[in-house]
């Protein structure tokens, strides 16, 4: 049975594979507060949804951003502080999960 299974899965693969379809989901919403203008200099290489679906304390946010410090990310003391609270506040891991979204999947032509 598992046999016939995999031969199925590798034979519709190419059909599968050959298939497009434009994802339509909700515009992302940053929560208002000091930190949000901040914020969305982040989705320059991050998606928000990587962001958005975290739940880190304040301490490891702050570690996460000396991390992309590291990487190239520029941002002051100033706007790092913000950034963390910003973060901490609406992203913690005392903060329950956001619940999900539904996108819309469109077959291409």
């Amino acid at each position: 049975m598992r046999r016939l299974l995999l031969i199925l899965a590798l034979l519709l693969l190419p059909v599968l594979a050959q298939t497009r379809y434009r994802v339509h989901a909700p515009a992302v919403a940053w929560p208002p507060g000091p930190g949000q203008e901040v914020v969305t200099r982040c989705v320059a290489c991050h998606g928000p949804e990587l962001i958005q679906g975290q739940r880190l304390s304040s301490a490891q946010w702050d570690k996460v951003l000396t991390k992309m410090q590291g990487w190239g990310a520029v941002l002051s003391q100033h706007e790092k502080a913000r950034l963390v609270e910003y973060l901490g506040r609406h992203y913690g891991s005392e903060v329950p999960d956001a619940p999900p979204v539904r996108v819309r999947l469109e077959a291409l032509p």
